[in-house]
Order: C-alpha cells, then sequence, then structure tokens
C-alpha cells in the first residue's frame, strides 16, 4: 500500500488527526482538539470508553491501529513512555505525520522513540501537561514542548486553541519531559 506523505508539518496538521488514549485527561484534551480541528479517530484499550467518548464528542472510534493510516497528526496519552514505545511501534503513519506525546514520560527514553520514528520519517513532539483533569476538562493546562522548532511551533498552535492555556517550547526532543520532570519534583518539595 502507498502511504499519503506530508511535505511539511503545516500538510500534516491539515490532514486528518488521530488520539490514542482516553483516560481522565485525554478524554477531555481530545474532545477540544475534536472540536477544534474537526473529525477524529479515537481508539483506547478498553473500546467501551471509546464509544462513550465518540457518544459524547461525536468522534470516531477505531479498533485497529491501521485505521489511524490516513491521519497527519496522532495524539498519545498515556500512562508510561514504555507504552508510547510499544504504541508507536504498531502505528504506521505516513510520512511526515506528527505523534504528539502528552504523556509525563522518561526524557531519555523518549529521545530513544524519536529516533526510532524518524528512521520512519515520523516527527515525535514530547508534550507533557500540568493542570490535572479540572485544567483538561476547561482547556487550560499548561504543555511543555520538546522537539524540532519546525515542528513544535505549528503543534503549539493547535494546543493553544484548543486544550492548553498556556504553552512552552523548551527545546530538542525530550525537553518537554525534562521540564515537565523538574515540576512534578518542584511541586513535591512544596507539599
Amino acid at each position: 500500500m502507498v502511504q499519503a506523505a506530508f511535505p511539511s508539518a503545516s500538510d500534516a496538521i491539515a490532514g486528518k488527526y488521530g488520539w490514542i488514549g482516553l483516560g481522565a485527561m485525554g478524554k477531555h484534551m481530545a474532545g477540544h482538539v475534536h472540536k477544534l480541528n474537526g473529525p477524529l479517530k479515537v481508539w483506547n484499550r478498553t473500546t467501551a470508553r471509546a464509544e462513550e467518548h465518540a457518544a459524547k464528542y461525536g468522534t470516531t472510534v477505531v479498533t485497529d491501529f491501521a485505521d489511524f493510516s490516513e491521519c497527519g497528526v496522532i495524539f498519545l496519552s498515556l500512562p508510561t513512555t514504555a507504552q508510547v514505545a510499544d504504541i508507536c511501534g504498531k502505528l504506521n503513519l505516513p510520512s511526515g505525520a506528527i505523534i504528539v506525546d502528552t504523556t509525563s514520560g522518561d526524557p531519555t527514553a523518549t529521545i530513544e522513540v524519536s529516533k526510532v520514528l524518524k528512521a520512519k520519517n515520523v516527527h515525535l513532539v514530547d508534550c507533557p501537561v500540568s493542570g490535572g483533569p479540572k485544567g483538561a476538562e476547561a482547556g487550560t493546562l499548561a504543555t511543555m514542548l520538546g522537539g524540532d522548532k519546525e515542528i513544535t511551533e505549528p503543534i503549539r498552535e493547535i494546543l493553544l486553541g484548543s486544550f492548553s492555556g498556556k504553552s512552552v517550547i523548551c527545546g530538542p526532543i525530550g525537553s518537554g519531559m525534562a521540564v515537565k520532570a523538574i515540576n512534578n519534583t518542584m511541586n513535591m518539595a512544596h507539599v
């Protein structure tokens, strides 16, 4: 099968969207992205949760990762970087597609996932979020981005228009995850 190719980040962003992981945060964030950008394909480990999301927000449930094969941008909202790596290994995305990882993950492991994706000409943006489920529902999350600037800048515009009240580009891939780890450490120290 011949895959579509996105020659630029703008072209990928103008394509179809997907969301993987509809937990306490992801379900709200995905709803905001769908409202802003139109049709959104959603997948969750528990299909019933994806079906609930579709009923509430009008998203489209997919049960096979192959159904994301035409998406220009895929968002991940998963518990760990190990799960991100596993899912990324199962995706067959068009050349030039962008994966936005909203997991609060491991900076070093994120760099390794990015290298594997880059060999397939798929871009990774690490984009951990802060603000909890209430912030996700309100669309006021803080987002910390790491990745190539020509990719992170257009992604940042999507975030600010959907589920993020504040979005900061922190540097190269892994930087967002590192800043989130520092943020979590400082929060724990204050508690």
